[in-house]
């Protein structure tokens, strides 16, 4: 009776265990994605500014 017992607590131990991991997986995951979904559009809108000012540049000296 008493290795059964010790058997569960040793199974609830392992269990809780996986179980926090899966939860700080969890939250990493939610984390770094919202970190990286909040910088590529950033970094897309630079891109495309300094890409639409390099245009208007060229334009800029070919007109001259």
């Amino acid at each position: 009776m008493k290795s059964k017992m010790f058997k569960i607590v040793k199974n609830y131990k392992v269990q809780t265990f996986v179980f926090g991991v899966g939860v700080l997986l969890l939250f990493l995951t939610i984390v770094v994605g919202s970190i990286l979904l909040s910088n590529i559009p950033r970094d897309k809108d630079v891109r495309w500014k300094n890409l639409m000012h390099t245009i208007n540049e060229i334009e800029a000296k070919s007109n001259r």
